[in-house]
């Protein structure tokens, strides 16, 4: 268990980004929410005895200062978990340019910059970095194409990574199906119940779950678990 380590949570205000910092903070993890958000991101931080920064991912400043800003407090970063995304299921048709440039910006750039600035850190205490994306990007959906797109790079990214700086450097991406979350109520506003009920265990997951799994990747029982994508899906995409 990450007893005592620091660990950087994007998107930590709520759902899935959320539960992994309760879920580490319970763990002994010194945990950091870096947010745009911060009415719930500050709120967050209090429930878990951390510390927020408010951080929007698709700005380059933003990061460095984040991370900046970490170390002052801590000297250290051990764990980066990033979750901060933005969604739309829209048809590519009616997908505008802004729209898929917010996308590219916030998922697959916003995971550049978080790396490019954590990894030096990250190298010091062969640390772990955890892309939390979507069953979305594996297999393709058939609407979400900014989505989609982005969250397939930034599995390809993480595979990167680990190869690059194996022995240094762990990263492993997590693949959430349908999870109780606010992003599910923006995809889906209709039933969650009845939706679960299309997946093979009948019912959707909960952010505690994916909580759960993220704890595991970054404790030393899974330091032989790098470059690979983790599926948590009740078994939807099979």
């Amino acid at each position: 268990m990450p007893k005592n380590k620091v660990a950087i949570i994007t998107g930590g205000s709520k759902g899935i980004g959320l539960a992994i910092a309760q879920e580490l903070a319970k763990n002994g993890a010194k945990v950091v929410i870096a947010d745009i958000d911060e009415k719930n991101g500050s709120t967050a931080a209090k429930k878990v005895g951390g510390l927020f920064i408010r951080c929007d991912v698709s700005n380059e400043k933003d990061v460095k200062n984040m991370i900046e800003e970490t170390t002052k407090r801590y000297s250290v970063i051990n764990i980066l978990v990033n979750t901060a995304k933005v969604y739309m299921y829209k048809n590519i048709k009616h997908v505008t340019t802004a729209q898929w440039t917010s996308s590219i910006n916030v998922n697959i750039n916003g995971l550049f910059f978080l790396v490019k600035h954590s990894l030096p850190l990250l190298e010091e205490t062969k640390g772990v970095i955890v892309e939390v994306a979507s069953g979305l990007g594996m297999p393709l959906e058939r609407e979400s194409a900014p989505y989609i797109v982005s969250e397939a790079a930034t599995f390809a990214l993480i595979k990167n990574i680990a190869k690059t700086y194996a022995g240094k450097v762990r990263a492993v991406g997590v693949n959430p199906g349908p999870i109780n979350t606010p992003l599910l109520h923006v995809a889906f506003s209709g039933d969650l119940n009845k939706y679960g009920q299309l997946n093979p265990s009948k019912r959707v997951g909960t952010p505690k779950e994916v909580a759960d799994l993220v704890a595991y990747l970054v404790s030393e029982k899974a330091a032989y678990i790098t470059g690979t994508v983790v599926t948590i899906d009740g078994g939807e995409g099979n």
